[in-house]
């Protein structure tokens, strides 16, 4: 059995292994389904237009231009060299009035952030302006937050937590944005590491009119795109704690 074939078997759980160069190592590389998982998409068929789901009631992600690699650091992943593929799960994904976690694993190889949109989108469910969640890398043509991550929150008030890290520095990387209607504070975080502090939220229901989507948003859809490769999505309505973002960075060997 190849490297290939290993990737695409899709009821591997646990330790699934992973060439890192040229050393083919074993480590627990994807997350898993947990009672707070609203839907998980692992990003490794492999071929064909759609992503499945492997939650409970699972909702099948629709990709628009679909390019799969096998060559990257996690195997099976979708490609987007060209800047031009994304998925769309539907009206789907809203927190409403309670938390939200939006988990993803990235390389972003070709980024060069040398764009005029104030970013490119990464996962959102709405975007800047309309009521919403969003994930982007900051695209300016000059600027601080150039290459930076961005996670964002609206209802009609934007609330947005951003990284201190340039993503395109990293290249592959692990992102969340939690959403904690507990303690009232949203928070980033990359590779297990919190960036930046705390930011405060509001009560009011952010539930979005738009389609859940990766690698693009709506509206308004960017003129720049990201444009490298994305190997998982997972969404929670609830707020992961840092201890386990953390301990999921470790095990995907992001520290």
């Amino acid at each position: 059995m190849g490297v290939r074939d290993i990737y695409r078997d899709r009821a591997s759980l646990g330790h699934i292994p992973v060439l890192r160069g040229q050393t083919l190592i074993e480590t627990p590389y994807r997350l898993q389904l947990d009672a707070n998982t609203y839907g998980l998409w692992w990003c490794n068929e492999g071929m064909g237009p759609t992503l499945l789901d492997k939650a409970t009631t699972p909702h099948i992600g629709t990709i628009s231009n679909p390019v799969w690699s096998t060559d990257g650091p996690w195997g099976v992943g979708l490609d987007d060299a060209a800047g031009s593929l994304y998925a769309d799960f539907g009206n789907y994904g809203d927190p409403g009035e309670g938390s939200l976690t939006v988990e993803l694993v990235l390389d972003a190889y070709g980024m060069n952030t040398s764009g005029t949109m104030w970013g490119i989108s990464l996962a959102a469910k709405g975007g800047w302006g309309v009521t919403g969640w969003y994930l982007v890398i900051h695209d300016f043509a000059a600027g601080a937050l150039q290459g930076k991550v961005a996670f964002g929150t609206s209802n009609g008030t934007e609330v947005t937590s951003r990284s201190t890290t340039v993503i395109t520095d990293l290249h592959a990387c692990y992102i969340v944005g939690v959403l904690d209607r507990a303690t009232g504070k949203q928070r980033l975080f990359i590779n297990g590491v919190q960036e930046g502090a705390d930011a405060d939220v509001s009560a009011a229901s952010i539930t979005s009119e738009y389609s859940m989507q990766l690698l693009s948003y709506i509206p308004p859809n960017p003129t720049t795109r990201y444009t490298g490769k994305a190997y998982l999505l997972r969404v929670s309505l609830a707020a992961r704690s840092s201890a386990e973002i953390l301990t999921n960075a470790k095990l995907m060997g992001f520290v």
